[in-house]
């Protein structure tokens, strides 16, 4: 079985659409941790952002050595566009995907994962402070306010 590497992704859109920021968590085989953190240099949605944050961690992977990857993603266009269940017609996306499937081409294995924005938090930070926006915290991890 091949090592494999996990990469979180999110991307966002501040409006939406807007300016666009991205975040990756890129964990090895070995549990070295690699964070991407990037406002993009033009503007659009957050489906561009999400897609945008996978070809960024997936640079990442194909340039330190990975052979297997697995995908997470809290994006459901991304999660059945990268699996094939769904061929976009948007014509903003087609290209970023065609350039994510290549990306992906290069790996032995791939598993594509869609996951709950709860267990892509660490992305989500990253991607909202790109662009300087505040890091949501989940209702169940926010302190509790007693009244007196």
């Amino acid at each position: 079985m091949t090592p494999t590497w996990v990469l979180q992704c999110d991307g966002t859109a501040a409006p939406n659409p807007g300016r666009l920021g991205i975040g990756a968590v890129v964990v090895d085989d070995v549990g070295r941790r690699v964070e991407i953190s990037r406002e993009l240099p033009r503007r659009g949605d957050n489906n561009e952002a999400e897609v945008e944050a996978v070809i960024a961690a997936l640079v990442v992977a194909r340039d330190g050595g990975a052979r297997a990857v697995c995908v997470r993603s809290d994006s459901d266009v991304v999660v059945r566009e990268l699996r094939g269940l769904t061929s976009t017609t948007v014509p903003k996306l087609a290209p970023l995907f065609t350039s994510a499937k290549q990306l992906l081409a290069a790996f032995d294995e791939v598993q594509i994962v869609l996951v709950t924005r709860l267990h892509n938090r660490d992305a989500d930070a990253l991607a909202r402070t790109a662009l300087g926006l505040v890091v949501k915290v989940p209702r169940h991890l926010r302190p509790k306010h007693r009244r007196r």
